[in-house]
């Protein structure tokens, strides 16, 4: 997958990259129930980092520098994980496609039962 014209690889369907990928969001949900700011600076900063640190998380340390370069942008920051969670999504429809295909009622109703 590319995200920020950088090469990514997540495949979800290896066990311990998804579990990486689900531990990620996980941390990432709970850590932004607590953020708490009274300064917009301070609130993107704070989402840019969980975002950082997310990406970081399921690809290893260092993503999030090479993605972003530094820059703490929330717009940028928020449209690169909108990115990853799609092409995420995207596998996962073809992870369901093969599965609904070889499904016990689809094959009974086929005579390959």
């Amino acid at each position: 997958m590319k995200i920020c014209g950088t090469e990514l690889e997540l495949d979800i369907f290896d066990v311990e990259t998804v579990e990486r990928y689900e531990n990620a969001l996980e941390k990432m949900s709970e850590r932004a129930k607590g953020i708490k700011c009274e300064k917009a600076s301070e609130s993107i900063r704070e989402q840019c980092q969980l975002v950082f640190d997310c990406f970081d998380d399921i690809f290893g340390q260092g993503t999030a520098e090479r993605l972003f370069q530094g820059k703490r942008n929330l717009v940028t920051c928020l449209r690169a994980f909108e990115e990853m969670v799609d092409q995420v999504g995207e596998q996962k429809a073809t992870l369901d496609e093969l599965v609904n295909r070889y499904s016990p009622e689809r094959l009974q109703r086929r005579g390959i039962q």
